[in-house]
């Protein structure tokens, strides 16, 4: 769970983000001491003193780095007719390579909060191969275009 990106934080807020028990101090906590910070949240303290309870606010312990990659607006029930749609439309994706590969998760913010499901279509993506996804964002199917 996201710790709020305004209002009042507490360190049981803070305790219960990096799954740790017992007290905590605010510098032990920004400085990883309870659990590595994570980097990839869009938000998280900077580790170096004075430590701010401001510094907190939007971390997220379990976020994903996410790759940006472009891809069709629009999905074809057809792989074949798929593979000339324009890819100008921003996605992203969990792998670990440039492109989205079966396996990996796609979705339609960069926070990973939304998964993109293509619903039985396929979808071009820029670099030259249509995809489809399951409802929860995981590729399913790649296939190059000829």
């Amino acid at each position: 769970m996201t710790l709020p990106s305004s209002g009042q934080i507490s360190l049981s807020n803070i305790r219960s983000e990096l799954s740790s028990s017992g007290q905590i101090t605010l510098a032990s906590a920004s400085l990883g001491y309870y659990a590595t910070i994570n980097t990839a949240s869009a938000q998280y303290p900077n580790n170096s003193a004075p430590y701010s309870m401001n510094e907190w606010y939007g971390y997220n312990q379990n976020a994903v780095a996410l790759t940006s990659f472009l891809m069709s607006a629009t999905g074809d029930p057809d792989e074949p007719s798929a593979c000339p749609l324009s890819t100008d439309t921003t996605y992203y994706h969990n792998g670990a390579n440039a492109y989205p590969q079966v396996g990996d998760y796609v979705y339609t913010d960069s926070a990973g909060n939304t998964p993109f499901n293509s619903a039985g279509n396929y979808y071009k993506v820029a670099d030259g191969n249509v995809i489809s996804t399951d409802a929860f964002g995981q590729v399913q199917t790649q296939a190059g275009c000829r």
